[in-house]
């Protein structure tokens, strides 16, 4: 009785061909979820806000503007525009 010998297939290394798997495309979960973009802009708003508001009631009281807070909210304006320009 002899024993089928199994030689290697040469559709392994392309799944294109007959599998869907070669076209499935990953992507983040939160690329679809509006929420997400929402409460990410609300945050970062809130913080833009918060630095300018703590900034301009600091120079009104005649003190000199933490670089940190200028720091902060330059940071937020950045973040800001970097999610609304990465929209698709």
């Amino acid at each position: 009785m002899s024993v089928p010998v199994s030689k290697p297939s040469d559709d392994w290394g392309d799944t294109s061909k007959a599998s869907p798997v070669g076209r499935v495309t990953l992507r983040p979960a939160y690329e679809n979820d509006v929420w997400f973009y929402r409460i990410l802009v609300i945050a970062l708003g809130g913080a833009v806000l918060l630095s300018v508001g703590g900034a301009v009631l600091i120079a009104v009281m005649g003190k000199q503007v933490p670089e940190v807070l200028v720091a902060v909210g330059s940071a937020a304006v950045g973040a800001l525009a970097g999610v609304f320009t990465m929209k698709r």
